[in-house]
């Protein structure tokens, strides 16, 4: 039987760092500020504190998160609290997660200024009516 090998970074609870990491996967337990630029996925936990820049294929949030996401998909779990802007190809967001700021679908355009997109709603929560489609689970 093979097992899968799977590059797999903890930042333990009771951590906290701030810096700019790089790699494949990413379990955040603890605290981070700064820069994650990952090829896989990063997991906020549960009780878990990420502020900054975030950049992987899946993200996942269920801890609190504050400042930008660019991924293929977010998914926000019950008890998650984030706030800043996502881009996303897709969204899932279960009842009792807390997202505010700005969802767009896509990146924005190059030398796009800080203003909101027209690709995408700007969100104060999850119930707010949406012009383009999103997938809320």
């Amino acid at each position: 039987m093979v097992i899968p090998q799977r590059d797999l970074t903890v930042l333990a609870s009771g951590c906290a760092v701030s810096g700019r990491v790089a790699g494949r996967d990413l379990d955040v337990l603890g605290q981070f500020d700064g820069e994650l630029e990952l090829s896989g996925r990063v997991h906020v936990a549960a009780g878990s504190r990420v502020k900054g820049r975030v950049r992987a294929n899946l993200v996942e949030i269920d801890g609190d998160f504050e400042g930008e996401v660019r991924t293929e998909t977010l998914r926000l779990g019950v008890g998650a609290s984030a706030r800043g802007k996502f881009f996303a190809g897709r969204i899932a967001i279960v009842d009792g997660a807390r997202l505010e700021g700005d969802v767009n679908p896509s990146e924005p355009a190059a030398g796009g200024g800080s203003h909101s997109s027209a690709s995408g709603p700007s969100l104060a929560s999850a119930a707010e009516p949406c012009p383009e489609p999103l997938l809320l689970v």
